[in-house]
């Protein structure tokens, strides 16, 4: 028997976001999906999924601030910061 291919589901946001933060966690995965596709990289490999939510839950607002998220060092916090703290930014007004 020949098996199917499951259709690709709409990613869940994790169960432990408040529904507030979801329009945030969904801006936050298009910019990280632009990236990627941009960079010809995995998404993953720009942040990981639960690094994305800990920013929608934590909405930091500073360069500081994002480096204590887990997920986030000083490589990826240069390469990247600026354009997920403007989202968070915009977002949060």
């Amino acid at each position: 028997p020949t098996k199917t291919m499951p259709a690709k589901k709409k990613k869940m946001a994790p169960s432990h976001l408040q529904p507030s933060d979801l329009p945030l966690w969904e801006k936050l995965r298009a910019l990280r999906l632009a990236i990627s596709r941009d960079q010809d990289i995995p998404p993953f490999v720009v942040f990981h999924d639960s690094t994305l939510a800990e920013m929608a839950s934590a909405k930091p607002t500073t360069i500081e601030e994002l480096l204590l998220i887990s997920g986030i060092g000083q490589l990826k916090a240069d390469k990247y910061g600026e354009q997920f703290l403007d989202v968070i930014r915009i977002m949060e007004q």
